[in-house]
């Protein structure tokens, strides 16, 4: 996947994710969105070599188990260290999203909706990554 295309395509993953989950507020709007959007694909398109180095399996569990980690540790970052891009709040997961309808899922704390988080968005992104035919090669 080339770095444009995956940027863009974590931007997507990440406003679903703040659409479907009040838990997750960006606090600068759009700004705020995009520029996690962008350090968010920084850090997927870090797994593969990572894999490479500590020798897992290059296969749709290798991404989501080191994914998961790196997305967790990434969140965490932002909850954290780096305040003005998304704010963790108690909140719903579920909801509309357009006219598709999602089972809601209460979380009832700050830390509980950075995992959360985490496991949703590195499951869509490598979820929807194993759709695009030319990025696991």
């Amino acid at each position: 996947m080339s770095i444009i295309k995956n940027l863009a395509f974590q931007i997507l993953i990440l406003s679903f994710v703040v659409t479907t989950f009040n838990g997750v507020i960006e606090e600068e709007g759009v700004f705020s969105l995009v520029a996690t959007g962008i350090m968010y694909g920084l850090v997927i398109s870090a797994i593969e070599p990572i894999l490479g180095f500590f020798k897992f399996p290059k296969n749709f569990w290798g991404f989501v188990i080191v994914g998961t980690l790196l997305t967790f540790a990434f969140f965490f970052m932002l909850d954290t260290v780096v305040v003005g891009f998304l704010d963790f709040r108690a909140g719903y997961l579920g909801g509309a999203f357009g006219p598709v309808e999602f089972p809601m899922m209460e979380i009832e704390t700050e830390t509980l909706a950075v995992i959360v988080t985490a496991v949703y968005s590195a499951l869509l992104t490598f979820i929807f990554k194993q759709l695009d035919e030319n990025s696991w090669k």
